[in-house]
């Protein structure tokens, strides 16, 4: 538990960085509350990016090597084992 003398040691040492843009501590409470919504939202909205990928089915396609029908999703050849 800190002390009232550590308390202000600890707002002194902060103090020359607080002075350039907050005047007051709720100011910078706010701007950490805004940019901590801003990075959820930022990893909200890459979820769903994620998501929305996912439920796409690419096409179908055929083997370049023995044109044999590949499933929608395989990257090697369950009949030769060419990598596509």
């Amino acid at each position: 538990m800190l002390t009232n003398a550590w308390r202000r040691r600890a707002l002194l040492a902060v103090l020359p960085a607080l002075a350039g843009g907050h005047q007051r501590a709720s100011e910078l409470l706010d701007d950490l509350a805004t940019a901590g919504e801003i990075d959820h939202n930022a990893t909200a909205m890459d979820d769903i990016r994620k998501r929305l990928k996912a439920r796409e089915v690419p096409k179908k396609g055929f083997c370049w090597h023995c044109r044999k029908p590949l499933h929608a999703r395989s990257t090697v050849c369950p009949f030769c084992g060419e990598t596509q």
